[in-house]
C-alpha cells in the first residue's frame, strides 16, 4: 500500500516539476523490493537531468550521466538493449556528439538484434548524413 502511494507521489511530483521531491521519492522506490524499477527505466533516466522537461540539457554533466547510466544499463540488462541503445544514440544527438553517437552504433549494428532494428538503422543513416553536411561545410568555409 505505501509503495503504491509512494509511486502516486513521484507521478504527481514530475507532473508538478517538482524533481527534487521525485527525485527522493525514486530514490526510497528504487530500494524496495516490490518496486521492479528496471522495467521503469525510462523514469529513472527522467529524473537524472536537472530540468527534465525543459528539452535542453544546461549541464553536461547531467546529460554525460544520462548517457553512462544507459551504457551501463545495457550491459547489465541485456532484455532492454535494444530501447537502452535507441535512448542513448537520441541522448549524444541531442547533445551534439554526432561522431560517438555513430561509433556508438557501428559497434552495435553488425550484431543480432541491432541490425534488425529499422530505427537504428534510419539514425545510422541520419547521422552520416548529418556528419558529411557538417564536414563539407567545415571544407566550404576553409576555402573563403
Amino acid at each position: 500500500m505505501h509503495v503504491r502511494r509512494l509511486n502516486d507521489i513521484l507521478h504527481l511530483s514530475i507532473e508538478r516539476e517538482d524533481f527534487s521531491r521525485a527525485r527522493r521519492a525514486w530514490a526510497i522506490l528504487a530500494r524496495c523490493k516490490e518496486f521492479d524499477w528496471k522495467t521503469k527505466w525510462r523514469t529513472g533516466l527522467l529524473l537524472l537531468s536537472d530540468n527534465p522537461l525543459s528539452g535542453q540539457h544546461h549541464h553536461q554533466q547531467a546529460s554525460g550521466g544520462s548517457v553512462e547510466f544507459l551504457k551501463k544499463f545495457m550491459r547489465y540488462y541485456p532484455d532492454e538493449q535494444e530501447s537502452v541503445l535507441q535512448e542513448t544514440i537520441l541522448h549524444l544527438t541531442h547533445e551534439g556528439k554526432f561522431r560517438e553517437a555513430l561509433d556508438e552504433l557501428d559497434l552495435y549494428l553488425p550484431s543480432f538484434p541491432f541490425q534488425e532494428s529499422p530505427f537504428l538503422l534510419a539514425y545510422a543513416g541520419l547521422i552520416s548524413f548529418r556528419l558529411a553536411i557538417s564536414s563539407s561545410d567545415d571544407k566550404i568555409q576553409c576555402t573563403f
